[in-house]
């Protein structure tokens, strides 16, 4: 850069006087205001971040105080969202545990729960009784039929529904598609 150059880039960062300046103190002091700058972007970002925690900081802060504010706030996150998680899981003390035994833990868990689930998941009124009707031939409900669901106006289990011989002439019938005969 010429020194028209650098003047004018001096003036853009609010150097004063810089006409009066020598090519070799313009570099430097061009150098410097940005550095200032940069450090200034810097700090209104920490102060951002700082402010979205819920930390009251004020612009006259020195940044390392902002800083080790912003770590010991964001280390209690974690440790309320590590204890949080591990009371939620039902596990004891997870603070002492290296990350492998936490993961281990917690995939223990999370797979205890999900049989647990599948378990309650289980319909309940599905059957595998039969009707034999007047036609001569058995019937059954398909493997895909709902344990309960609405005909004729009501809505009951395949339990019910297996018992009530009326019905079943019915759906059977109509060709139901929840209801298949049996073969032998």
């Amino acid at each position: 850069m010429n020194k028209d150059q650098l003047i004018l880039k001096a003036k853009e960062l609010g150097i004063e006087n810089a006409e009066t300046l020598t090519v070799e103190q313009l570099k430097a002091a061009i150098a410097e205001a940005e550095a200032l700058a940069q450090a200034e972007a810097e700090k209104a970002a920490l102060i951002e971040k700082a402010t979205g925690l819920g930390i009251e900081v004020t612009s006259d802060m020195e940044v390392s105080d902002i800083e080790k504010l912003i770590i010991v706030t964001e280390s209690g996150l974690v440790q309320a969202k590590l204890d949080a998680v591990t009371t939620a899981l039902g596990l004891e003390d997870a603070s002492g545990l290296t990350p492998d035994e936490l993961a281990a833990k917690v995939a223990e868990k999370l797979q205890v729960n999900q049989s647990e689930e599948v378990k309650a998941e289980e319909p309940v009124g599905k059957t595998d009784k039969t009707f034999k009707a007047s036609n001569g031939k058995t019937y059954g409900f398909a493997a895909d039929a709902p344990a309960a669901f609405r005909y004729l106006g009501k809505k009951q289990t395949q339990e019910k529904w297996i018992a009530d011989k009326d019905a079943m002439e019915l759906m059977i019938s109509g060709n139901l598609n929840f209801v298949e005969q049996i073969k032998k």
